[in-house]
């Protein structure tokens, strides 16, 4: 199973991207398959928008950095502009115009409603289609993301897109729990200063104390039926420098399937398998774990 992760390249790597990418990863290794660092860059580059003080290729060079120090290591880098020849072909087949070169607003496509009836933006359908065709040249078969409506609203464009340019099944996509922090209101994300991954790194963090803090935060968002995987103040500060210690019995539990398939994914199915959701394709690790580990 070839599964991408596909951050946006324009600041280092913070935790709600690494929850996403340690899904990925995980599954992908689980089944021999391809973990793929797709840097999207193809917005940032139309908009001259590389607004981090250093350019896009050191911000991609810096999270893939960030991957190896955890243990993550991506099995390809590559970036979505160097498809813009197949994206361009796609767009001419499914009648879509690039967006122009503006500003942020050119990439805006329609609004949707939330269940609450809330005005979302949805990507401008040109954005969707490029990663399409990305997915289908690196032989993508599936993705995790964090469960956003902004990413879900994409899910059935994506779907038929696949099918009217490539036919066939497209690939199944997943959503997690965003990270949050437990004082604040919005997710972990560039726009709010998120603490990214080399502030921990520098603060002593090792790999281990960082994602299995992140996966016992998720089992514990979990039990207490909270929507986000939510991290309690003071964990994973570069302050104070503490983690969340295994429960007992989660522990346990991967001890006793140490050397097993199931250990490989008995962790992200523990932490977030009551909300993971299949949503589209097939994606049969996530479907048969998220359901018979718990």
């Amino acid at each position: 199973m070839n599964m991408r992760f596909r951050p946006t390249p324009y600041r280092d790597l913070h935790l709600g991207h690494v929850w996403v990418a340690w899904h990925n990863w995980r599954l992908a290794a689980a089944s021999g398959g391809e973990f793929v660092f797709i840097a999207d860059d193809i917005v940032y580059r139309l908009q001259s928008c590389q607004n981090n003080g250093f350019p896009i290729s050191k911000a991609v060079e810096r999270n893939v950095e960030d991957l190896q120090c955890l243990g993550l290591a991506p099995t390809q880098v590559v970036y979505s502009s160097d498809n813009a020849e197949a994206q361009a072909s796609a767009a001419r087949t499914l009648g879509l115009t690039p967006p122009g070169k503006d500003g942020a607003q050119s990439f805006i496509g329609n609004y949707v409603l939330t269940p609450d009836n809330q005005p979302l933006v949805m990507y401008h359908p040109w954005i969707t289609a490029t990663r399409v065709v990305d997915d289908f040249t690196y032989q993508v078969n599936g993705f995790v993301r964090g469960d956003e409506w902004h990413l879900r609203s994409e899910v059935a464009l994506y779907d038929w897109f696949y099918r009217r340019l490539y036919g066939g099944n497209p690939p199944g996509q997943a959503y997690v729990p965003v990270v949050r922090r437990e004082l604040l209101p919005e997710k972990e994300s560039k726009a709010v200063g998120a603490t990214t991954i080399r502030d921990l790194r520098a603060a002593g963090y090792s790999a281990a104390e960082i994602l299995e803090t992140l996966q016992e935060c998720a089992a514990v968002s979990s039990a207490k039926g909270l929507r986000d995987l939510v991290i309690p103040d003071g964990v994973l500060d570069t302050e104070t420098k503490r983690t969340v210690p295994l429960t007992a019995s989660l522990a346990q539990r991967w001890r006793d399937q140490a050397g097993s398939y199931a250990a490989e994914t008995a962790p992200w199915a523990i932490a977030a398998g009551r909300t993971v959701k299949r949503v589209s394709g097939r994606l049969s690790a996530i479907e048969r774990y998220g359901k018979g580990m718990l």
